[in-house]
């Protein structure tokens, strides 16, 4: 299983909103991306459609239960989405790599060097982030058994991210999130086949 996020890219990315940090300007825009009305956001809107895809880990922002809808970090298989998906994705992650790499070239930019690249494929793995409202139990049974759960539901790309950290690093990227008109995200549990007859009286003749 890959490499997550870490505290201080999560705290980047939105998922802790009690970390002190502050937005900062973007030198250029990106390519594949376009200012619209002072939000970068990807050129041409695209949907991206995870049809009952196993997790692979996945992250809650508390134990308890949710009593409203409440953000969740699930990570799936690169090689679970459409080839045409994977190839939009890394095509974002490598402009916004190929941007962060040029800031922190440029000795004008304040804080070059610092400035720190957040990919959505990290380590073979893509983190989705819909908004659930789960009890206690729920969270539990799928902490407990993460692979025995699958996830359906729409997402896009959401606006560049630039936060800086009080040390003065810049963590830049985009979420996979839910579109407003989108059906809620699902996460249940895969359903185990029920066995046949015949593979019942296998079982009993190996007995």
């Amino acid at each position: 299983m890959g490499r997550y996020n870490t505290l201080e890219e999560d705290m980047a990315s939105g998922d802790n909103n009690n970390t002190k940090r502050s937005r900062v300007e973007l030198h250029h825009i990106p390519d594949l991306f376009k200012d619209n009305r002072g939000n970068i956001v990807f050129h041409e809107y695209h949907s991206m459609h995870v049809n009952n895809v196993k997790l692979a880990n996945v992250y809650f922002q508390h134990d308890g239960d949710d009593g409203k809808d409440t953000k969740v970090k699930a990570y799936i298989e690169k090689d679970s989405l459409p080839e045409d998906e994977i190839e939009w994705l890394e095509s974002v992650d490598k402009s916004l790599e190929a941007y962060v790499k040029k800031v922190n070239d440029d000795e004008e930019v304040e804080g070059a060097g610092k400035f720190k690249h957040c990919p959505i494929i990290n380590k073979d793995l893509v983190k989705l982030q819909p908004w659930c409202n789960f009890t206690k139990r729920k969270k539990n049974l799928v902490k407990k058994n993460v692979e025995g759960f699958m996830i359906n539901g729409t997402f896009m790309m959401s606006g560049v991210y630039n936060f800086q950290t009080e040390e003065g690093v810049t963590y830049v990227g985009v979420n996979l999130i839910v579109p407003r008109k989108e059906k809620k995200v699902e996460i249940k549990a895969i359903p185990i086949p029920k066995k046949t007859v015949q593979e019942k009286d296998d079982e009993e003749d190996d007995e």
